[in-house]
C-alpha cells in the first residue's frame, strides 16, 4: 500500500478511497481548494456518513434551503477552531467560496441509524495542550465527542517548530478494547513555511518500517503501527486527523520503548474560554 498521497492539480487535490482487498477499509478523505466564486457539492455516498471541515477561508453554506456564511480563520495556524459540518447518509449541502478557501471531507460507513446532521461552530471546539517540553502541541477536538458521529473521529493538531507530535509513539490497530481499538487514520499536513517538511515514521516490530519526509499539502495513511511525527526547527506543522474503524473508540498502546515518556493531557479548555 502506498502510504503517502501527494496533491494533484485541480479538485479534489487529495483523494483517499477505501478499496476492498487493499488493506484500507474505513476512511475516505478528500481535499479541495476553492477560488472565490467556486462551488462544491457535499453529499455522502450511500451507506456512509461524511464530515466537512472548513480549514481556512469563508464560504456560503447552503444547507436545507438556508444560506449562511461561515469561516473565521485565514490560516490553519490561527488559534481559532474551524467550522465542521456532519452529514448523515441521506443529507447534502452546497458550498460557495466567498474568499479563497480550503475544505476537507472525511467519510466512513454507517450501520443502522446515524446521528443527526449538525453544524459545529468554532465556539464548540475544545482545545487541549498535550505533552511537555519538546513534545508539547495543541489539539483541537472537532468531531470526537459522544454521539457526534457513528464512526468518524476528527481532530486537528498544531505542533511548534522543533517539537515531536503523536508522541510517545502509539498504535491502534488491534480490536481489543479497552486496551486497544482498531482505527485507520489519515494525516493531512499544512506546514509553515510551506517549503519545509516534517518526518513521520510508521513502524511495528513485525517488519513494518516506513520513514517519510512529508511536505505541505500531502496526506499520509496509517493503516497500523506506531506513527510519531517530528517537526524540524524552523517549521511549524499542522495536521488534521480523520479516524474510523469497527467501533468509535480511541484506545491505544504506547511503544514499550517509550513507556517512561509523560503521557498526553495537560490542559483542556474551550477556545471561547481561552479568548475571553
Amino acid at each position: 500500500m502506498e502510504l503517502r498521497t501527494r496533491p494533484v492539480t485541480g479538485n479534489p487535490r487529495i483523494v483517499v478511497t477505501p478499496e476492498a482487498g487493499s488493506g484500507w477499509n474505513w476512511v475516505g478523505f478528500s481535499v479541495h481548494r476553492m477560488a472565490p466564486g467556486a462551488s462544491l457539492a457535499i453529499s455522502p455516498r450511500p451507506g456512509r456518513e461524511q464530515a466537512m471541515v472548513l480549514l481556512s477561508g469563508r464560504v456560503a453554506l447552503d444547507w436545507h434551503g438556508r444560506v449562511t456564511q461561515i469561516g473565521q480563520r485565514s490560516s490553519v495556524f490561527e488559534s481559532i477552531g474551524p467550522f465542521t459540518l456532519y452529514l448523515a447518509p441521506d443529507d447534502a449541502a452546497h458550498l460557495g467560496a466567498v474568499t479563497a478557501s480550503e475544505v476537507v471531507t472525511a467519510d466512513a460507513p454507517v450501520e443502522l441509524e446515524s446521528p443527526p446532521s449538525r453544524l459545529f461552530t468554532p465556539d464548540e471546539v475544545v482545545r487541549e495542550v498535550r505533552g511537555e517540553g519538546v513534545t508539547e502541541r495543541v489539539v483541537h477536538h472537532l468531531l470526537d465527542g459522544p454521539g457526534q458521529a457513528q464512526r468518524l473521529l476528527l481532530v486537528e493538531v498544531l505542533t511548534p517548530a522543533g517539537h515531536w507530535s503523536s508522541f510517545p509513539p502509539h498504535k491502534h490497530d488491534v480490536q481489543d478494547p479497552p486496551r486497544e481499538a482498531a482505527l485507520e487514520e489519515v494525516y493531512y499536513y499544512r506546514l509553515d513555511p510551506d517549503s519545509g517538511w516534517v518526518v513521520q515514521r510508521i513502524y511495528d516490530y513485525e517488519g513494518m518500517d516506513h520513514t517519510l519526509a512529508v511536505r505541505d499539502g500531502e496526506a499520509v495513511k496509517v493503516p497500523g503501527g506506531y506513527h510519531p511525527v517530528a517537526a524540524p526547527p524552523g517549521v511549524r506543522a499542522y495536521y488534521l486527523n480523520a479516524m474510523a474503524g469497527p467501533r468509535r473508540e480511541w484506545h491505544f498502546t504506547v511503544d514499550a520503548a517509550f513507556a517512561h515518556v509523560p503521557m498526553f493531557a495537560v490542559k483542556r479548555e474551550s477556545i471561547q474560554d481561552r479568548q475571553r
